[in-house]
Parts: C-alpha cells; sequence; structure tokens
C-alpha cells in the first residue's frame, strides 16, 4: 500500500497536465480461494471498466515491490533460460506483462530506466514479456484487464523466487529508499507523456497496490 499512498502524494503535490485519467486502485480478494476467479477485485473493476467502453492506456500492478538482497547470488530462477537472461543479485526490480501487449511493457520499462539515472535513484530495472497469461505472468491483478482486452503488467521484486519467507509469519522487508521514487517515473518526468507513445485518444491509466 505504500506505493500507492506514495503515488498518490506525488499527484497532489506535483498536479501534472495531463488529457486522461489516473485512477488509483486497491483491491481485495486476489488471494485463494478467490484467486483466477471472476469475484476477484480486480476482475469487478476490469470488467465494469468493459462495461463503460472505457479506453484504457493500461494498468500497472504495484505488485511485491521492497524486498531485496546484495549478497551475489542471492536471486534463483525456475528454470536456466529465466537464469541465463537475468541477474544474480537480488536488488533489481522487472516489469512483467506477455508478448501480447510488449509495447506498452516495454514502454514503462523503458520510463523506469530513464528515472533511475545514476545520479538520482540508481535502480536496476528488467523487463520479461512471457508468451501467455499462464504460470508467473499472471500471478496478480493485472491478469483480469488481459481477459478484456487491456494492456497490464505487474513491477515486481520476484516475490516468492526471492523471499522465501513470503506469506510467511516470518516475512521481513529491507526496503530500497529510492524504490517510490522509481516507481512514479511519470510524475518526476513530466515531459514524457505516456499516452503520446502509447495512444492518440483520451485513456485512463490504472495503478494498483497489493497490500504487503
Amino acid at each position: 500500500m505504500a506505493g500507492l499512498l506514495e503515488t498518490a502524494r506525488l499527484i497532489a503535490e506535483r498536479k501534472p497536465e495531463t488529457d486522461y485519467a489516473i485512477e488509483l486502485v486497491a483491491y481485495c480478494l486476489e488471494e485463494p480461494p478467490y484467486f483466477a476467479t471472476n469475484l476477484m477485485g480486480s476482475y469487478i473493476h476490469a470488467q465494469s471498466l468493459h462495461a463503460q467502453k472505457a479506453d484504457v492506456i493500461g494498468m500497472i500492478c504495484y505488485e511485491m515491490i521492497g524486498y531485496f538482497s546484495d549478497l551475489p547470488h542471492s536471486q534463483p530462477y525456475p528454470s536456466p533460460e529465466l537464469e541465463a537472461l537475468y541477474p544474480h543479485t537480488a536488488n533489481f526490480i522487472i516489469v512483467v506483462g506477455i508478448q501480447e501487449h510488449r509495447a506498452f511493457n516495454e514502454r514503462v520499462w523503458q520510463l523506469m530506466k530513464f528515472a533511475s539515472s545514476p545520479a538520482s535513484a540508481p535502480l536496476d530495472v528488467q523487463v520479461v514479456s512471457f508468451p501467455g497469461a499462464s504460470g508467473l505472468a499472471g500471478l496478480s491483478d493485472h491478469r483480469n484487464y488481459w481477459t478484456f482486452g487491456y494492456p497490464a503488467l505487474m513491477i515486481n521484486d520476484t516475490s516468492f523466487l526471492r523471499n522465501t519467507n513470503y506469506h510467511q509469519f516470518t516475512t521481513l522487508f529491507k526496503f530500497k529508499k529510492f524504490s517510490l521514487h522509481v516507481f512514479v517515473f511519470f510524475i518526476e518526468y513530466p515531459k514524457i507523456n505516456i499516452l503520446h507513445d502509447l495512444c492518440y485518444k483520451k485513456c485512463c491509466l490504472m495503478f494498483k497496490d497489493l497490500v504487503v
């Protein structure tokens, strides 16, 4: 929730001029037994947008965004293919989406990398666009926006792959001091207008935050 609240604070403070709406949304019922059902709060929200025929730039899901380690070889992977492509130190953040919306995924990734310059908020930002919505690609609320044809992604610290205490009472969080700054890239750099890069009509850019 901290990421969502910080985003709201910066929007209120900086008052960016946009020709699209920004919805900050927090959902209930993400976890089992509701996960992957139409009872998820995010499914109901996505369905309501579709019913209203809303034009949507995309949905950005703040998933697990705070856990990290600077120890070498601290980042495990579920497959040799991913291990060969991504860093072995667990101090990066990753933009996760699917191939169908690769342009949206990579634009968000590029903007985050731009915002994460060494002089201001150094953070290793990675991106992956999986072939489809199954497996690691769709493990949070963004999945439900794909159902209705909307671009959606999650920003993630790799959650349970990195944090062995994930969803346990023993969970410990270590937060990078610059994390929230990087996640609000479109506020820090108002000259970069996502709308103009991704579509040419009034749209809605949504951010979602999961309480951790």
